[in-house]
């Protein structure tokens, strides 16, 4: 398997439907405001946290057997079966709750939660199926799929006079059209149901829940918070300061997405010594973008969200600034959760998801009654530092050395510090006036970032690596 090669496909469809996704919220924003897109994102994070007992970490553990070499359509066979079990569970459980959710969402969408919830998990189970069968960047094609589909769509929708509404429907069908393609693109066939199958599912499943509620809870816990505790007005603003940060992770995600089936396949072989090495070199993937890109926005925070999403996000300016900062904890946690994973130790990941998650979930209530939205993005902080990246990296490094290629992350930090002076020696004289200008501004700090980067022969490689796919092949 070409593990940077399918990094960069992965990354490149990532940047292309982030951009598409990223375009399409700003217009929903601008077009909605606030309000009426919190209506969606409540709706999101409803359906992303339900998802998380009707998996009970069924998925990853699919993934991880069919990777392994074990029977793929037993392995299927298995998964569905329990995920059906599971579903019909989540279905009566928001049938009994229906009036409640339609009145925290803020609109009559609990029937559709049910048809959400399970599309979206056919979608993932058969991206991790996918996955399993080492063929990471095809699934680059379903998450473009259903991100066109469902920007299409919204915005067809909106033409009828619906709003946040309208955006929930266009996620369900882009959900139906991503499944239906997904079931096409997937090689293994179905079996019946074996009762080894699944002992070897909860085997892993049964620790990996931990880790897989601890993310869920890390990516949605606080949009429900805020919208319990403040407005949806809140959660409109806090989730677009959220999904500007999102950027700057992006071949992170995609490069362990990558490098985990194939760790996963060298541990069965006994390969610690390559394990350490993509470990390494994750470590300075990741840290290739999320740097600089922390770096940027938090020196352009109130101009981001002025120029593209509007003075009603403003609020959002220095939530926007804790969040970049999590994100540079998160790019490690990745990498050191996945190492985790992939050696066969959800019980230890488990551990530190199980702490971040308390964490979160406590410091995001008590910090978020007391101060808001900056209050809770500090919370999602600290459990991210303290939970995600500290214990992690302490359980992985008692298995295989963990070891920072501190070459390239302080070129890394060099280049970046160089764009931040210029960042703030720019601003000192002259202001940015319109969308246009940033976006210049942006593009010639994106220039000026790589010239700095160039002299550092790994770092131009890595580089390459990502732009034209020109590397290497690593057998798995």
């Amino acid at each position: 398997m070409d593990i940077e090669k399918s990094s960069s496909i992965l990354f490149i469809s990532k940047i292309v439907t982030t951009g598409i996704t990223f375009i399409a919220i700003l217009y929903f924003s601008r077009e909605f405001g606030p309000s009426q897109i919190g209506i969606f994102f409540l709706f999101q994070s409803l359906l992303n946290l339900i998802s998380v007992p009707t998996d009970l970490g069924i998925r990853s553990a699919t993934e991880k057997r069919i990777s392994e070499g074990m029977d793929p359509r037993s392995v299927l066979g298995t998964a569905i079966v329990s995920k059906i079990l599971l579903l019909f569970i989540a279905t009566i459980s928001i049938l009994i709750f229906r009036v409640k959710i339609n009145d925290y969402i803020g609109h009559r969408l609990a029937y559709f939660l049910i048809v959400g919830l399970i599309l979206h998990e056919a979608t993932e189970l058969l991206t991790g199926v996918l996955k399993g069968e080492l063929r990471v960047s095809q699934t680059a094609l379903l998450e473009f799929i259903k991100q066109t589909t469902w920007v299409g769509a919204g915005v067809g929708l909106s033409q009828f006079g619906l709003e946040g509404a309208g955006m929930v429907y266009a996620l369900i069908i882009s959900l139906g059209l991503t499944s239906i393609f997904g079931g096409f693109l997937i090689h293994t066939q179905l079996a019946w149901p074996r009762y080894s199958a699944l002992l070897s599912l909860v085997h892993y499943a049964k620790y990996n829940i931990i880790a897989i509620i601890g993310s869920q809870v890390y990516n949605w816990i606080d949009v429900a918070i805020i919208g319990y505790l403040l407005t949806r007005t809140s959660v409109g603003i806090y989730e677009v300061t959220w999904r500007i940060s999102a950027i700057a992770i992006l071949f992170s995600k995609s490069y362990t997405a990558t490098t985990f089936p194939v760790m996963s396949q060298w541990f069965e072989k006994r390969r610690f010594n390559e394990i350490q090495h993509l470990l390494t070199d994750s470590i300075s993937y990741g840290a290739l973008l999320t740097i600089p890109a922390s770096c940027g926005v938090i020196l352009l925070s109130t101009e981001l969200i002025h120029f593209t999403f509007g003075k009603e996000y403003l609020p959002g300016a220095t939530v926007l600034v804790i969040l970049m900062i999590n994100r540079l904890a998160e790019s490690l946690q990745l990498t050191f959760r996945s190492g985790l994973q992939a050696i066969d130790r959800p019980d230890l990941a488990a551990k530190a998801a199980l702490l971040g998650t308390c964490l979160n979930i406590l410091l995001n209530i008590m910090l978020g009654m007391t101060f808001g939205l900056e209050g809770i993005a500090v919370g999602t902080l600290l459990s991210m530092v303290l939970g995600g990246v500290i214990l992690n990296f302490y359980y992985l490094n008692s298995h295989i050395s963990v070891i920072m290629n501190k070459s390239e992350i302080g070129w890394i930090l060099i280049s970046s510090v160089g764009m931040s002076i210029i960042i703030e020696t720019y601003l000192m004289f002259y202001s940015i006036e319109s969308t246009l200008e940033l976006i210049t501004f942006i593009f010639c700090l994106t220039v000026i970032y790589l010239c700095l980067m160039y002299p550092h022969p790994s770092l131009r490689h890595k580089i390459a690596a990502i732009a034209f796919q020109d590397v290497k092949n690593t057998e798995a």
